[in-house]
C-alpha cells in the first residue's frame, strides 16, 4: 500500500530534477529529499528498483539506506542507485539506469497521476530542521532543506533528538559518498 505512492513521489521528484536541469530557472523545490521508513518499506523499494537481491534474503539491518541519484551527462540523464545495509556498512553502487529505463522499471509501482498522490495528512507536511517535530502550521515558513514526516513526532525529547541525529547522520553519509566519487558525470544542482 505504501510502495505505490512512495515510488510515485520518487518518480515525480526525478522528473522534476530532470526538468530543472533542462529548463533554465525551472528548479522550485529543494535539491535533496530525505525520506525515512521501516525495513519492510525499504524491501518494497528494493523490489521496485530490482535490487532486492542485495539484502541476501533477509531484512535490511538498522540504519540501512537506499539513495536514488539523478545525474546529467552529455548523453542525457542517468539514475544511479546506491545503498548501505546497516549502520557500519559503507554505501555501494548497486544499479544504474538510463532515465527512460528507470521510468519503465518503476512504472508498474507508480500511480497514474503522480501529481495527485495522496497519503495521510501527516506525510504531506514538511519541516525545516529547526521545525522538526513541531507542526509547521504553528511556525513560520522557511526555505531551508525540508524533511517530509510520516507521522508526528512524539513529545519525548529524547526520541526527537534521536530522530534528528539519524536524519543528520544519513545526510552526512550521502554527502560523504557524493564527495568521494569523482567521475565524468556532473551532479545536478
Amino acid at each position: 500500500d505504501v510502495i505505490g505512492p512512495l515510488m510515485s513521489i520518487v518518480s515525480k521528484n526525478v522528473d522534476d530534477a530532470v526538468k530543472a536541469d533542462t529548463i533554465e530557472g525551472a528548479r522550485t523545490g529543494p535539491v535533496l529529499m530525505v525520506y525515512y521508513t521501516h525495513d519492510h518499506n525499504i524491501l518494497g523499494v528494493a523490489q521496485a528498483l530490482g535490487i532486492i537481491g542485495e539484502f541476501g534474503g533477509r531484512n535490511p539491518e538498522f540504519s540501512s539506506a537506499i539513495v536514488i541519484e539523478t545525474w546529467s551527462s552529455t548523453d542525457g540523464f542517468d539514475i544511479k542507485i546506491v545503498m548501505k545495509d546497516g549502520l557500519d556498512a559503507p554505501f555501494k553502487p548497486v544499479a544504474k539506469f538510463r532515465f527512460l529505463d528507470f521510468k519503465k522499471r518503476i512504472s508498474s509501482y507508480t500511480e497514474g497521476d503522480q501529481d495527485d498522490v495522496q497519503w495521510d495528512d501527516q506525510v504531506k507536511k514538511r519541516y525545516t530542521f529547526s521545525q522538526f517535530g513541531r507542526d509547521a502550521r504553528y511556525g513560520e515558513s522557511t526555505t531551508a532543506p525540508v524533511v517530509p514526516r510520516v507521522r508526528p513526532a512524539k513529545k519525548d525529547s529524547k526520541s526527537l533528538t534521536f530522530e534528528i541525529l539519524v536524519v543528520f547522520g544519513m545526510l552526512i553519509a550521502v554527502i560523504v559518498v557524493l564527495l568521494r566519487r569523482p567521475n565524468a558525470y556532473t551532479r545536478m544542482y
